[in-house]
């Protein structure tokens, strides 16, 4: 994770993309709490933003602050931190207050930071879960396939054992069950059922 080290465009206050980089989600109207080191006085540092606009590319996620300029000096301008730098994702819903996404970061170096910590993203509007499954996504592809993805795309699709090209889900799984009303009804045991009076007690 690194502190005001994004490139800008010099208009939109978008981050430049880095080389194959692809920006598959971007939200508005989030704050963004950053807490790091190990809790203790001296040891320990907290950064805030009330409003800012968080991306998530194939490679990284970035935040924004929208009440700064690029020229602000020694202000919290930016912060981004590589996906490979992230683990222990979370997506909170508590019953009071805004949703929030959470996960524990590394710092790179050079990134004005000397800590890891947690970060906690609180979505003012809709966009919370859409960003965390974006991410939860982007994760899996990177461990199964050991690689960066070019682009966000859903896991391959389960095919039936016929070869039929119809994917199988669990909805329709759960679907071809029968209801209580299909089963047929109990018709009592076989007509030369013998118990096993050992077994009983």
């Amino acid at each position: 994770m690194a502190l005001n080290c994004v490139s800008l465009d010099g208009n939109s206050l978008s981050p430049i993309p880095l080389p194959n980089e692809n920006f598959l989600f971007r939200s508005e109207k989030v704050s963004l709490l950053l807490e790091c080191g190990n809790g203790y006085p001296g040891n320990s540092s907290q950064h805030k933003c009330n409003n800012g606009v968080v991306y998530i590319s194939n490679h990284r996620i970035v935040y924004v602050n929208s009440s700064v300029n690029q020229s602000s000096s020694g202000s919290f301008v930016t912060f981004s931190v590589p996906l490979t730098y992230t683990s222990d994702i979370k997506y909170q819903q508590p019953i009071f207050g805004s949703n929030y996404y959470q996960a524990e970061v590394e710092c790179v170096p050079g990134g004005n930071l000397v800590s890891g910590g947690i970060l906690k993203l609180y979505f003012k509007e809709n966009g919370g879960y859409e960003f965390f499954s974006v991410h939860k996504s982007m994760m899996e592809r990177i461990l199964e396939t050991g690689e960066i993805p070019m682009h966000h795309e859903p896991l391959p699709s389960y095919y039936s054992a016929t070869g039929q090209q119809e994917p199988v889900s669990n909805r329709d799984t759960v679907n071809a069950l029968p209801s209580n009303s299909e089963l047929p009804p109990y018709s009592g045991p076989p007509e030369n059922f013998v118990p096993d009076l050992k077994t009983q007690k």
